[in-house]
């Protein structure tokens, strides 16, 4: 069924109106437009997380800047936030696999739009920013620290001691090693909550084709048109990269090996269930800012369940021309190796224990191109 056909209305016109040079004329049928449509508008409305009472506060996102630049955070004083997650860099560091204080085993993704997720890391090991501030501050192979490293910073530096007084009304030699580590987190997630992308040719184009309004092809070309249609369409790409964040905030396997860097299996989501579970700073732990508990129910609720083992989560596709390399470990170098993965996918190496969402696309090459292009414009 046709949904919506948007006819060329001709050169002359489109150019004297609007000052473009082709007039919109795409056809979608009505699945695809309604996946489309779907895809927006953009931004989201941003709320506050309740877990965080920090979030919003000007002076607390101000610090939290500061700290994410800065490299004290580490106990060898060589690390910050920004090492992995270059502001230059739309926050990803461009490695295969990021190195802190030593190698890790996974990719670190962007933190820009970091927001609007549900779990956090690629193994969804936290359930809330704030949680996820702290997983690598203190890890053994990024920052390596704790908050004794971190109290040094506020009790040594007068500007960070001045703006933890001014915030907390307190100074920081009364307050103890772990209240310093949750309070650098929340400020540290504060900041990454303010970092959202902007609008995107997508996002222009997606909005002329619901208002029959023009669109300059030199912005989205006709070929990234017809890798949205494979997008929205065919390819079945929108299943799981769908609404204006292009992801379900799940978790999959697609067929990528188990074995990291270090010659270790890497179980994905089953062992981020297994941390968020354990976690003192979980959504219903003693830390957290929400009393009422209202946004700790899909915590409250998780479990551990076989079939998630070497899951990992599916990422949006928000700005991703920026972010490569891709995968949790950094194996695919561009767009079009992704697009090769789908397409020729190997079925043997995917866990399931049902119908896999997953089959082999088998583009040709120039489907494989028309979906980079679509990629390219998000």
């Amino acid at each position: 069924m046709k949904c919506r056909v948007f006819k060329n209305l001709g050169f002359s016109l489109g150019f004297a109106i609007f000052g473009m040079s082709i007039i919109l004329a795409d056809d979608y049928t009505e699945s695809e437009f309604s996946f489309l449509e779907g895809a927006g508008p953009w931004p989201p409305q941003i709320a506050l997380d309740p877990v965080n009472r920090f979030m919003g506060n000007p002076k607390v996102i101000e610090l939290g800047e500061y700290l994410f630049r800065e490299k004290r955070l580490s106990r060898s004083g060589a690390v910050s936030c920004a090492t992995c997650h270059d502001p230059e860099n739309f926050y990803t560091d461009g490695l295969s696999l990021s190195v802190g204080v030593s190698d890790t085993r996974r990719n670190s993704p962007t933190v820009v739009n970091t927001t609007f997720q549900r779990w956090f890391g690629w193994d969804g090991s936290s359930d809330s920013l704030w949680s996820q501030s702290m997983r690598p501050i203190l890890s053994e192979v990024e920052m390596n620290s704790d908050g004794a490293v971190l109290r040094g910073l506020y009790e040594d530096d007068d500007d960070f001691r001045l703006a933890f007084t001014e915030i907390l009304s307190k100074a920081p030699e009364t307050v103890d090693d772990e209240g310093i580590m949750v309070f650098t987190s929340k400020a540290l997630a504060s900041y990454q909550h303010t970092l959202i992308s902007e609008r995107s040719a997508f996002d222009r184009y997606r909005f002329a084709v619901i208002n029959n309004t023009p669109i300059d092809r030199a912005e989205f070309p006709l070929e990234a048109t017809a890798g949205a249609k494979l997008f929205f369409g065919s390819a079945k790409c929108a299943l799981c990269h769908l609404g204006a964040l292009f992801t379900n905030n799940e978790f999959a396997s697609i067929g990528l090996p188990h074995i990291d860097n270090h010659g270790k299996v890497d179980k994905g989501r089953f062992s981020g269930i297994t941390a968020v579970l354990s976690s003192p700073y979980n959504r219903l732990g003693a830390f957290s800012d929400d009393d009422s508990n209202q946004q700790s129910a899909r915590t409250q609720y998780l479990r551990q369940r076989h079939d998630s083992f070497g899951e990992f989560k599916v990422p949006s596709l928000r700005g991703v021309v920026n972010t490569a390399p891709y995968m949790h470990d950094g194996s695919m170098l561009s767009l079009r190796d992704v697009v090769v993965h789908y397409s020729t996918i190997n079925l043997d190496r995917i866990h399931s224990n049902g119908e896999s969402l997953l089959k082999p696309l088998n583009l040709t090459e120039s489907q494989i191109s028309s979906l980079v292009a679509f990629l390219e414009t998000l």
